[in-house]
């Protein structure tokens, strides 16, 4: 009886100690914040080996999603995928979804010239008309998820990212330098 009872203690004590034994664990970060200016609010979250990022116009109030260009509201994400701050031919990429929903992967050739678009099965976005915890009247949201390594070969990520109405026209974000003189950094 001390037997059966010490071995049904000890795995008992096994499984309280290894829950996740067998299991894959996926990496998670929670939604962080990587750019606020009261105009703009940026978030990133990681799941495994995928990032998202939210861009938020907060002071888009009209509804533009969906329209044909110029008449719409639309994003482009760059990254300066070896973080040298300068725009590397074929290196560093963009992200941009067209009018048909597809999101354009293209390389960089130099500040206004890109290689044809391609079509990574893995990367997904959607553009909303929603509140949210930053501003409680509707505005224009964006989502972008990617692979972490097609923004970078690290664990740290340096963008810049425009944001385009058609009330406001262009915002490149941080500033609107050269591409890459200064950047947004997320890290996981």
């Amino acid at each position: 009886m001390k037997t059966a009872l010490t071995l049904c203690s000890l795995l008992c004590l096994i499984i309280l100690l290894f829950p996740a034994c067998g299991e894959d664990e996926v990496e998670m970060t929670p939604r962080t914040e990587f750019y606020n200016d009261g105009e703009f609010v940026f978030l990133f979250s990681t799941e495994g080996n995928n990032v998202t990022l939210e861009l938020e116009a907060l002071l888009d109030t009209i509804n533009q999603i969906g329209g044909t260009f110029p008449d719409t509201d639309f994003y482009t994400v760059y990254a300066d995928y070896n973080r040298n701050g300068v725009i590397d031919e074929g290196i560093d990429v963009l992200f941009s979804p067209l009018e048909d929903g597809r999101i354009c992967r293209a390389t960089l050739i130099r500040q206004q010239a890109t290689a044809p678009c391609d079509f990574p099965g893995n990367v997904s976005g959607q553009s909303r008309f929603q509140t949210s915890e930053a501003a409680a009247t509707d505005h224009v949201t964006h989502t972008l998820t990617l692979p972490k390594d097609q923004l970078t070969a690290g664990d740290t990520a340096s963008l810049v990212i425009n944001m385009y109405a058609p009330e406001t026209n262009s915002q490149r974000l941080p500033s609107n330098d050269t591409l890459f003189v200064n950047t947004l950094e997320i890290s996981w």
